[in-house]
C-alpha cells in the first residue's frame, strides 16, 4: 500500500510537467508565422471657402512582421502576396467593408470621405500556401487620435455645429487651431463661444456707428468728391470740402441769421445818448429795437424758419432751428436775447448728441472690450485648473514620468491661454473702434458749438 502511495506521489510531478511541455507547443505552433502591422495613418483634411470641413483622404502604410526564435521581427514585404485594404464606416465587424487591392504595395491612399464619421482599417494577405494574415483593427475619425490597437474607442465626435460661424471653434478653425477648442474644457469651449459673440455684437453695433454717425447725416453736406474721400478720418477737411452753401454758404441761413444780428447791433450807434452824458438812452433804444424788430427782424427770421425746414433732416438743421424759433419770440428782448437763444441751441445740442449715442450704441463696444478680456481670463484660469487637476489623476494612478507629466501640464495651459489671447483680441479690436466714433462724436460736438458761438455772440 505504501509503494502505490510513493509511486503516486511521483507520478504526479511528471505528469504536470508532461502536461506543461504539450501546453508550451500548442502556444507556439498556435502563433502564426507572420503578423501584418499598420505603421500609420495620414489624413488630408479637405474644407469649403468657409473653412469648414467637407472631405478627407487617409493613406494607410504597413510592415510585415516573422515570427524568429519566439518573437516577431521585420521581414520582406514580399514573403506575403495579394495585400488588400479593408475600410468601414462606424462598423469593426467588417460586414460590409469596402476592399481595395494593393498587389505588393505597403500604402494605400482612400480618397473622399466624409468628415465626421468613425472609420475602421484593415489589412490582410496570404502566404504561398494561401493562409490568411489579417492586421489588427485600428481606427480614425477626423479631429480625433488615431488608435493602432483592436480597442475601440468611443469618444464624441466633433459636432458639425461647432463648424458654423457662430460657433467659438469658427474663427480658430480659419486660424487653424479647430484642434484648441475641441481640447477644451466645457467652460473652455463656453468662453470661446461668448466672446466670438462679443465680437459679432461689436460688428453689428460698429456697422450702426458707421451708418448714424456719417457726417452727411449730421451736417447740411453735398455729395462725396475724391479729397472728401481720400481723406475719411480728417473731419475739418471733409466739412471745408462739402458743406452745404445753403446752409453754409454766403447766401445761407447761418449768414443771414448774422445780418439780421449785425442789423440789431446798428441800432446801438443811431440811438441817442443821455443829454449831458455818453451813455445810451436804454429806454430809447428798447423802443427802437422792439420797433425794427416788428417791422424787419421777426419777418428776416420768420423766413429763415421756413427756409432752414429742408434741413431739419439733419441734427444741425435742428439746433439752428431750435436757436431760430427762440430768437424769434425773444428778439425783441435784445438785452435779453442772447442768453436765451444760447440756452436754447445748447440744449438742442445736448439732446440730439444723447440721441446719437442711443442710435449709435457706442457705450455696448466699450462694454464688450471691458468684458471680453474678462471672459478669456475666466476661460484660462479654468483650462489651467483642469491641466492640474488631470496631473493630479495621474498620480494617483501611480505615473511618475515626469516628462509626461510636464507635457501634460504644458499643453493643457496652451490651450488653456487661448481664451485669453481670443478675449484680449477681441478687446483691443472693439475698444480702438470705441475710441474711434468717441472722437467722432466729441469732434461733431465741438463743431455744432464754433457754429453757435459764431451767431451768438454778435447778440
Amino acid at each position: 500500500m505504501n509503494r502505490n502511495a510513493s509511486f503516486m506521489k511521483g507520478l504526479l510531478p511528471l505528469t504536470v510537467l508532461f502536461l506543461s511541455i504539450i501546453s508550451f507547443v500548442f502556444s507556439v505552433n498556435a502563433q502564426q508565422k507572420f503578423n501584418i502591422q499598420i505603421d500609420s495613418i495620414d489624413r488630408t483634411v479637405y474644407k469649403n471657402f468657409l473653412g469648414i470641413p467637407k472631405t478627407v483622404d487617409f493613406i494607410l502604410s504597413w510592415r510585415v512582421l516573422e515570427m524568429q526564435d519566439g518573437k516577431y521581427i521585420d521581414t520582406d514585404l514580399n514573403k506575403l502576396k495579394n495585400y488588400e485594404v479593408m475600410y468601414t464606416e462606424g462598423d469593426s465587424t467588417f460586414a460590409q467593408a469596402s476592399t481595395i487591392r494593393v498587389g505588393q504595395l505597403d500604402s494605400c491612399k482612400i480618397e473622399g470621405l466624409k468628415v465626421g464619421k468613425k472609420y475602421f482599417f484593415r489589412v490582410q494577405a496570404v502566404d504561398e500556401n494561401n493562409q490568411i494574415y489579417q492586421s489588427q483593427v485600428a481606427w480614425q475619425q477626423p479631429g480625433r487620435q488615431v488608435n493602432l490597437s483592436s480597442t475601440i474607442d468611443q469618444d464624441e465626435q466633433t459636432s458639425w455645429l461647432w463648424y458654423l460661424p457662430v460657433s467659438g471653434r469658427f474663427p480658430l478653425t480659419l486660424l487653424g487651431y479647430g484642434k484648441v477648442f475641441d481640447k477644451s474644457t466645457f467652460l473652455g469651449k463656453m468662453a470661446f463661444h461668448a466672446i466670438w459673440w462679443f465680437l459679432l455684437f461689436g460688428i453689428l453695433t460698429i456697422s450702426y456707428n458707421f451708418f448714424h454717425l456719417t457726417l452727411s447725416k449730421i451736417f447740411p453736406f453735398t455729395p462725396w468728391n475724391l479729397k472728401s474721400i481720400i481723406t475719411p478720418l480728417n473731419y475739418e477737411a471733409q466739412f471745408q470740402q462739402r458743406k452745404d452753401s445753403k446752409f453754409f454758404g454766403e447766401g445761407g441761413i447761418i449768414i443771414r441769421w448774422q445780418k439780421v444780428i449785425e442789423s440789431v447791433e446798428k441800432l446801438f450807434e443811431k440811438t441817442p445818448r443821455m443829454e449831458g452824458d455818453k451813455s445810451i438812452d436804454i429806454d430809447k433804444l428798447r423802443i427802437e429795437s422792439a420797433t425794427f424788430w416788428r417791422d424787419v427782424g421777426q419777418k428776416k427770421i420768420k423766413q429763415l424758419e421756413d427756409d432752414i425746414k429742408e434741413f431739419r433732416k439733419y441734427p444741425t438743421g435742428r439746433i439752428i432751428g431750435a436757436g431760430l424759433s427762440n430768437h424769434e419770440t425773444n428778439g425783441f428782448k435784445f438785452m435779453e436775447a442772447s442768453e436765451e437763444v444760447d440756452r436754447a441751441i445748447e440744449n438742442r445740442a445736448l439732446m440730439e448728441l444723447e440721441q446719437l449715442k442711443g442710435k449709435t450704441k457706442i457705450e455696448w463696444l466699450w462694454n464688450l472690450s471691458a468684458t471680453a478680456p474678462l471672459i478669456g481670463l475666466f476661460g484660462t484660469v479654468t483650462g489651467i485648473s483642469m491641466a492640474f487637476q488631470r496631473l493630479a489623476a495621474q498620480s494617483e494612478r501611480g505615473i511618475v514620468d515626469t516628462a509626461a507629466k510636464i507635457s501634460e501640464l504644458a499643453g493643457g495651459i496652451n490651450e488653456a491661454l487661448w481664451t485669453t489671447i481670443f478675449g484680449l483680441s477681441v478687446g483691443i479690436i472693439l475698444v480702438m473702434f470705441y475710441y474711434l466714433f468717441k472722437n467722432k462724436l466729441d469732434w461733431i460736438y465741438s463743431k455744432w458749438e464754433q457754429i453757435y458761438v459764431d451767431v451768438s455772440e454778435k447778440l
